[in-house]
């Protein structure tokens, strides 16, 4: 604190073209005195810092290099020191530093949450955690606030200070849209006995994360063929249709997505008679969804879309009878 005290003085007194001569006169001691605290070998008397900090245009934080927090840079470095602290075996003495940080910065909520994590990491410790955590959740940093409520609601739905309805609570207010708390209640309504709807949101989340799966599969695929890599593209649509098929949730939409960019690959590589029959494969599931959902006007929109993109894209086989039957019932 000296060094930075010291630092501040000669940095300012500099920028405002004063000598330490013209310092020491105006504050009434000697410049030796000036030299010393610019060195770091005192300090300056405490009357002394606010006609200082008048002086040199600045106010007594930045003279003091008063720092009421961490920046997230510094924070998250310390704990990364903490961390490997542990990992080394050496928990006593990353639990020892981790506490003097805390009480030198106890308004830093971020600085909280980042122990927290260290805490449930490698000591298994949730109530000290569950500590840390409690003032980050009126944080006016929202992206700490959804994290803090986040874990906190997972703490209170497993830990030992075990509070469903407080986590139910907390979840049902969090609406940060990068965090997905559906796996989070999931297990709340499961622990409440609620199965029914446990499951009902179970199969929506396997439903979301499903079409994002088939649809990264499928760009891995098309771009395969690009690169006239069909046998990696085959492999990506294989697994791709093996998703569709495995889940059980209704995915017509994907699984004909699969077959259109399947079916186009076998056009590409010349085989017809395999890209007939995924275009088969592909009108007769588009009946099964229209039976199964009764016509929606979703269901009408996309196998609408999907025939127009089968017509488009596979030209090489329009003269087919067999195409033109198949066409005819996805376009029904």
């Amino acid at each position: 604190m000296k060094h930075s005290i010291g630092t501040n003085i000669q940095q300012l007194r500099r920028a405002r073209g004063l000598t330490q001569e013209q310092l020491a006169d105006a504050v009434g001691v000697s410049a030796a005195a000036v030299s010393k605290w610019e060195t770091g070998a005192a300090c300056p008397d405490l009357l002394l810092m606010a006609p200082l900090a008048r002086l040199l245009g600045t106010d007594l934080n930045h003279l003091m290099d008063f720092q009421p927090q961490l920046t997230d840079q510094e924070a998250q470095a310390l704990t990364q020191e903490y961390s490997t602290l542990f990992e080394q075996g050496r928990a006593e003495e990353a639990s020892r530093l981790s506490e003097q940080l805390l009480h030198q910065y106890p308004n830093d909520l971020w600085l909280k949450f980042y122990v927290s994590s260290l805490y449930l990491t490698y000591l298994q410790d949730a109530d000290h955690a569950a500590q840390l955590l409690e003032p980050c959740l009126d944080s006016p940093d929202e992206l700490l606030r959804a994290n803090a409520t986040y874990v906190l609601a997972g703490l209170l739905c497993h830990g030992p200070q075990r509070d469903l309805e407080r986590a139910r609570q907390l979840l049902d207010g969090l609406s940060f849209p990068q965090l997905d708390v559906r796996a989070l209640k999931i297990a709340l309504l499961a622990e409440q006995g609620a199965l029914a709807q446990a499951e009902q949101l179970a199969r929506a989340a396997l439903e979301e994360n499903l079409s994002d799966a088939v649809l990264c599969l499928q760009f891995l695929a098309k771009s395969a063929q690009r690169q006239k890599d069909f046998s990696k593209a085959r492999t990506f649509l294989d697994q791709a249709e093996a998703l569709c098929k495995a889940a059980d949730v209704p995915c017509f939409p994907n699984l004909l997505s699969v077959r259109l960019v399947s079916a186009c690959l076998y056009c590409e590589t010349g085989d017809r008679v395999r890209a007939l029959q995924e275009v088969e494969r592909m009108s007769l599931e588009a009946e099964n969804w229209a039976g199964a959902s009764r016509q929606t006007p979703h269901c009408r929109y996309t196998l609408h879309t999907l025939a127009q993109a089968v017509r488009a894209e596979l030209s090489m086989l329009q003269n087919d009878p067999r195409f033109a039957a198949a066409l005819e019932r996805l376009a029904r």
